[in-house]
């Protein structure tokens, strides 16, 4: 690997610094209409994006799968693009465009999916999880007439959820490509956590307007949503797409980047990450000399245990944490992101978690929200629309799952309006509680008798309703720029994310990986994560005992060995 240090002169910086603007300006000033980067993390691809979308001629589009990275894409970009998840991308176009089955008032219900396998078990053609049904959506394996058994049902509630959104409007277009958009330029980040739904839905978008790509396919980390890295290395293998590398990565230290070529060097020894693009991946000494410095060690702190009455991971963590030098602190402050990121498997990460919240009240833990059907959803549709039939549909999968069969079997099979055979004072009871769910959702005020009324009928708190309903905002979080802001999450969640500091815990065989003997490439590509969310000190953190099981650091320690400073951690060591 290429490390060039600066010079006396400098002439090396001025090199690197020349070299990368060369490669950025290829990009932009590239005329091809399909271009593709493959490029590793924290090496200028939104700044590529922002200056192709400036000369675009127009106002572009940017989408991405990653909802954090949302956010971030639009502050960036928020003056040359529209910035879009796929999802809120679709759910934009189907309030615009005319999609066989839905109306324009349709409800975008994101756990529909729960109602509909419920229904699927009744009417058939097979009986399916919900999480069976979105595998056969991202795939678009319609092969046992699932798909369209669950886009008539859907239909017939006048709601999408995730992937059929994605999926109807794909078919759409595909059936009308004078209704594809188009735009001046279509950028496209994290192409390798793509599906086939994905791979297909820009496939068409692509054949109406220049497109930018940008992938890596060593990040590839969604297989559990269907999404495969052989897309992106079909789009590097194709003639189609003109290719491009930006290899410089001015987010981690040399120490980081050597560790992922160490990495990636033992997994392709020994067989894995076959059919791996190829790319340069160069720490950027303009801008990470002085951190590769400070930093030349990734730390391995070795502890002795971890279990709730001996947390030394979490005890660890928070003392490095204490030591963050307040430069740091206050940089990520004002870049936006949190002085501290602690992720690993979830066990380890909330142990760790909660060690470290007894000393930093503050500190996050990010988790996947779970998709639940919930009373609150079917009152709030009621309240707008009184006969909703999802509406109703999600009262009767609440409060009476015994007379779902019949209405499934008499009225949805048949197309007909299940509403008028509900009991008169089955409906009376519950358009009560909708009258005041719909005060509570224009931000009335309500008495507390009828309080009580609303708490007893749903079960929730008034602030957890009105989050349900969407009508409390969020509360801003005044943060203050001098205390540290720690961030805990799973190496998933971390996708996205990077911090000055960060804490790998959890790093054992049994955990990460969980078969030392049977190393998945998913696996390979979690620690790569892991370790370049770093932008200056990156800890590994293993533990020898587990709660009551005896264990071993993970041996992806031996794979970057040269790379590390140990630390052994017991119980003294806090003394």
């Amino acid at each position: 690997m290429r490390t060039a240090a600066a010079n006396d002169d400098g002439t090396a910086v001025v090199d690197l610094r020349a070299d990368r603007e060369r490669r950025t300006k290829l990009i932009v000033e590239s005329r091809a209409p399909k271009k593709l980067i493959s490029a590793g993390p924290g090496t200028g691809k939104t700044t590529t994006f922002k200056r192709a979308l400036a000369v675009c001629g127009g106002r572009g589009l940017a989408l991405t799968f990653i909802n954090s990275l949302v956010a971030d894409l639009e502050d960036r970009l928020a003056d040359v693009a529209d910035v879009f998840t796929f999802h809120g991308f679709c759910k934009y176009l189907l309030h615009r465009i005319n999609v066989t089955g839905l109306t324009k008032g349709f409800e975008y219900y994101p756990p529909l999916f729960i109602l509909l396998s419920e229904d699927l078990k009744i009417t058939g053609p097979s009986q399916c999880t919900p999480e069976e049904i979105e595998h056969l959506f991202h795939r678009m394996d319609d092969s046992g007439g699932v798909i369209s058994t669950t886009l008539k049902l859907g239909s017939y509630y006048d709601s999408v959820g995730h992937s059929d959104s994605v999926f109807r409007v794909q078919q759409h277009f595909h059936n009308c490509h004078a209704a594809v958009p188009a735009y001046p330029l279509i950028v496209v980040d994290e192409y390798q956590d793509f599906n086939r739904l994905e791979v297909e839905f820009i496939r068409l978008l692509s054949a109406k307007s220049p497109v930018l790509i940008v992938g890596d396919d060593d990040q590839a980390l969604y297989a559990f949503k269907d999404a495969d890295p052989r897309f992106i290395r079909e789009l590097a293998g194709s003639s189609e797409f003109e290719k491009f590398e930006l290899p410089y990565c001015s987010r981690c230290t040399e120490v980081i980047v050597n560790a992922v070529e160490d990495v990636l060097r033992c997994a392709k020894a020994r067989g894995w990450l076959a059919g791996r693009i190829p790319k340069p991946f160069t720490w950027f000494p303009p801008d990470k000399q002085e951190d590769s410095k400070r930093h030349p060690h990734i730390i391995h702190a070795d502890c002795t245990v971890e279990r709730k009455n001996a947390p030394l991971m979490g005890r660890y963590v928070a003392e490095q944490i204490r030591q963050i030098p307040q430069k740091d602190i206050e940089q990520a402050y004002e870049d936006g992101e949190p002085s501290a990121l602690v992720i690993g498997p979830s066990q380890f990460v909330s142990l760790v978690h909660r060690e470290v919240q007894k000393e930093f009240g503050d500190a996050e833990i990010k988790k996947s929200d779970k998709l639940v059907v919930d009373c609150v959803h079917g009152y709030g549709m009621l309240a707008r629309n009184p006969e909703s039939r999802l509406g109703w549909r999600i009262i009767l999968h609440c409060f009476s799952p015994d007379k779902i069969p019949e209405v499934v079997k008499n009225y949805v099979v048949a197309g007909r309006d299940f509403i008028p055979s509900l009991p008169a004072d089955f409906r009376r009871k519950h358009l009560s509680t909708v009258a005041l769910i719909g005060r509570l959702a224009q931000n009335e005020d309500l008495s507390a008798q009828d309080e009580r009324k609303v708490l007893a009928a749903t079960g929730h708190s008034m602030q957890e309703i009105q989050k349900l309903l969407g009508a409390a905002e969020e509360p801003e979080h005044s943060r203050d720029p001098s205390s540290p802001h720690i961030v805990c999450t799973t190496l998933l969640g971390a996708k996205g994310l990077a911090a000055p500091h960060v804490f790998m815990v959890g790093m054992n065989n049994g955990h990460l990986p969980r078969k030392a003997a049977a190393i998945m490439d998913d696996e390979i590509r979690q620690f790569i994560v892991g370790l370049t969310r770093t932008r200056k000190q990156c800890h590994v953190v293993s533990c020898r005992r587990f709660g009551a099981d005896t264990t071993a650091p993970s041996v992806f320690l031996n794979w970057i060995a040269k790379r590390l400073f140990h630390q052994f951690i017991d119980a003294a060591h806090f003394k």
